[in-house]
């Protein structure tokens, strides 16, 4: 079964075609694996949603007129994960259809010259045929593809076809780092220090228990002042409260000690009293397209609070509904 999915995105096909006509054109006679194509990068500010929820690489229009095509390849880029085709427009064409080989060398056997030469010659084991999927679109469709599967546009034999090209990156990870207990019961602090972005609540404390719960600290995401004195440590400081931006006075506060701090305007409430800063931080960051891993969260099943202070725990939040709306997040919150 080849590696492919097809999707009828709702894009606007005329706003496509008048961003097309404003961006400035590159004309590729050969360039890598395309041949006589119009190419036009779109702006990262000006990018297009597809709906997938996932983070975009780079965003491209692909013309291809009369006698263009793109030479079977593989894109071995280790940062882009997937790639999306729209079919903007199609005028009289013929030809021009996508190719999908298969079986996908790469999954099952080392890449080696000598395994793409014998792959691209039609063999992918001696005796085992390369049988290519030829997909025909619709104007409006788009089809996915892993970056990584071996794959070509068949040269236009008459016509134009104009084409969107979205390549998907791995999301960033994240790790939100609880206070919890449990984080001083395995020493992970080299794991943590390892993740992209590293988040920590309100008063944490890291020094004195490296070992375990790591040093490193991107984001402050606080309704507390305890760091407002260090604030110019963190890459970022993210307020929340249930008060607007000139009501809150912690964040006038902590915006008198750092202009660039930010603050959550809006908040899911979950149908709880009131969501924990450590589920506020969950629906943000998965907001912004983050892969949300876990660790020193404990749902209150523990007799201590916070691991080095002595907080009282309120009385507003929910920790086992919270844990229940949690796993309903499946694989995009995971734990360490």
């Amino acid at each position: 079964m080849s590696n492919y999915t097809r999707s009828n995105i709702k894009v606007n096909l005329d706003e496509l075609k008048s961003l097309y006509d404003s961006l400035p054109e590159e004309k590729i006679k050969i360039f890598h694996n395309l041949h006589y194509c119009i190419k036009k990068d779109i702006p990262k500010e000006r990018w297009i949603d597809l709906g997938q929820n996932e983070t975009v690489y780079a965003q491209y229009f692909l013309l291809y007129p009369e006698d263009s095509f793109t030479k079977a390849h593989t894109d071995n880029d280790d940062i882009v994960v997937k790639t999306g085709i729209t079919l903007v427009e199609a005028k009289d064409l013929e030809g021009g259809e996508i190719l999908i080989f298969e079986p996908h060398y790469k999954k099952d056997m080392e890449v080696t010259p000598e395994v793409t030469n014998r792959y691209k010659e039609g063999s992918y084991r001696p005796g085992d045929p390369v049988i290519p999927v030829v997909l025909r679109q619709e104007v409006g469709e788009t089809i996915f593809y892993d970056h990584n599967t071996f794959h070509a546009v068949s040269k236009v034999l008459k016509g134009t076809r104009l084409v969107l090209v979205t390549w998907f990156k791995n999301p960033q990870r994240v790790l939100l780092v609880g206070n919890g207990t449990s984080i001083l019961d395995k020493k992970l602090g080299k794991e943590i220090d390892s993740f992209d972005t590293v988040v920590r609540f309100n008063s944490f404390t890291t020094k004195g228990y490296e070992d375990y719960t790591g040093s490193k600290t991107d984001i402050w995401f606080t309704c507390m002042d305890k760091h407002i004195n260090n604030m110019n440590n963190f890459k970022q400081v993210i307020v929340h409260s249930w008060f607007k931006e000139d009501e809150c006075e912690l964040y006038k506060k902590l915006k008198g000690h750092r202009s660039d701090i930010s603050k959550i305007k809006d908040i899911d409430f979950h149908d709880l009293k009131a969501p924990s800063t450590g589920l506020i931080a969950i629906d943000y960051f998965l907001s912004k397209n983050y892969q949300v891993y876990l660790h020193g969260f404990d749902w209150w099943d523990r007799e201590e609070h916070h691991y080095a202070d002595n907080e009282e725990r309120g009385s507003y939040h929910e920790p086992k509904k919270e844990f229940e709306i949690i796993k309903q997040f499946g694989d995009k919150v995971k734990f360490i």
